[in-house]
């Protein structure tokens, strides 16, 4: 379970955060955490409309002490966050949700997404996608997307098995303590606003 390391430049990175693996610990879409929630109030009081996303919050196993979050919000090119997040499903992972509807599938997504744990890593989509299609970044994409942020996106799976045999420790229980503290998390952004406004920033930076 080791990460791809050598001495090739196709195995560097461009990004400034270090891949990690971890446990998805809350998954919702619709999200109407109370991040998400004022994240769209923010998003109306500039006049824009308020746009669903998928929010996952990731309990790293490695490098990261801290819950990571990953904003997909929803779009219909494949170069955003969301198209990114759905090639990752289906191209990286070979996922595909059953269903037919958006709620069908995304039932089928969630169950996926917290029954086994992730490498995750950071890149902007727009690099994403091309690096996973193989195909050129348009030279016509708005700005929200040419200069969103990197967000992280799954990249490789791993058993409960094969977790408990590298890291000592139970999934499950990992799981649940992860739970526990997006609960915490939540009421501290609810409680603080200072803590509440970083949140609302990483938001932003996610873009589109």
């Amino acid at each position: 379970m080791e990460m791809s390391l050598g001495f090739r430049k196709d195995q560097l990175s461009e990004s400034v955060r270090e891949n990690f693996i971890g446990v998805v610990v809350y998954a919702e879409f619709p999200c109407d955490c109370v991040i998400c929630k004022r994240g769209n109030e923010k998003l109306k009081s500039m006049g824009r409309g308020e746009i669903p996303r998928v929010h996952l919050v990731i309990k790293p196993l490695e490098k990261y002490d801290k819950l990571q979050h990953a904003w997909y919000p929803t779009s219909k090119t494949m170069w955003s966050n969301w198209g990114a997040f759905v090639i990752a499903l289906n191209d990286v992972l070979q996922f595909y949700p059953e269903g037919q509807t958006a709620k069908e599938q995304w039932e089928s997504i969630k169950e996926y997404l917290m029954s086994r744990a992730f490498e995750f890593t950071s890149m902007k989509s727009i690099d994403f996608v091309s690096q996973v299609t193989k195909k050129e970044v348009p030279s016509r994409l708005p700005d929200t997307l040419l200069n969103a942020k990197e967000n992280w996106f799954p990249i490789h799976e791993y058993s409960k098995d094969e977790i408990k045999s590298v890291y000592n420790v139970d999934f499950d229980e990992v799981l649940e303590q992860g739970k526990k503290e997006v609960e915490e998390l939540f009421e501290q952004a609810e409680a603080e606003e200072e803590f509440f406004n970083e949140k609302l920033d990483e938001i932003d930076q996610v873009g589109f």
